[in-house]
């Protein structure tokens, strides 16, 4: 792979950045590195631990200075601990990284990882996400909002104002396979107009992290291509 070459997976989570970024980046023989991992390497502590400590307005504060780090070439390793990254003074050659769900906080930021490499949007359906994330209780985002640390994203009911009705009030469900629900869907409301700022976008659903990574693959290929050509045409390398 020519130097230069950063490849950026967004999505939420349960989509399977990390999995197919994994095998992306063998294919396309570059390291691979996750967002998370970095952060962990880099804080000395679980990402679930910040959640629980400092919530996750901190949690952000520090995934923004760790992402504006590998963007600027500061970063210091893979985030696995068993690679380090291709690294010079003018940023990271050649890599795969698999980002946060949150990791892409503001336009400018998502512009700025889309300029930086290929940023390819991992499309994933809410009833395809809570089919994957059934028992996963590692996700501090998909934790029960009373628990010590987590942000609950309930609104706040309003001071001095009349009591709602029954039927005016939103109630959220107490089943967690529908929580589960309301909380991505609440998630890709938020998010997805930033996801879309990827050039490049791949529907996951019904398919294994192998296909997606194939298709990842592909359309790579294509990119780097159209890139080689207009890289070339300026006297520049990627």
């Amino acid at each position: 792979m020519k130097k230069y070459t950063r490849i950026f997976l967004c999505g939420l989570m349960g989509s399977g950045k990390s999995t197919v970024g994994r095998i992306l980046a063998s294919r396309l023989e570059v390291p691979f590195s996750d967002l998370d991992s970095m952060i962990e390497q880099k804080t000395g502590t679980s990402i679930a631990a910040i959640f629980e400590s400092d919530g996750e307005s901190r949690f952000r504060e520090i995934e923004r200075a760790v992402l504006e780090e590998v963007l600027d070439g500061d970063g210091d390793g893979d985030g696995d601990g068993d690679r380090d990254m291709d690294m010079d003074r003018d940023g990271l050659k050649g890599f795969v990284m698999a980002l946060g769900g949150g990791a892409l906080q503001s336009r400018e930021l998502a512009a700025k990882v889309a300029g930086a490499g290929i940023l390819i949007y991992l499309e994933t359906s809410v009833e395809e996400l809570v089919v994957r994330l059934q028992g996963d209780q590692a996700r501090p985002l998909l934790a029960m909002p009373d628990e010590p640390g987590v942000e609950s994203h309930q609104p706040e009911p309003k001071k001095d104002t009349e009591p709602k009705t029954k039927a005016s009030v939103t109630v959220t469900s107490i089943d967690p396979e529908n929580r589960m629900k309301e909380t991505l869907q609440r998630l890709l409301h938020d998010r997805e107009p930033l996801y879309r700022m990827a050039a490049l976008q791949v529907n996951t659903d019904g398919k294994s992290p192998e296909e997606v990574a194939d298709v990842c693959f592909d359309i790579c290929l294509k990119e780097l291509a159209v890139m080689k050509r207009v890289n070339g045409a300026n006297g520049g390398d990627l």
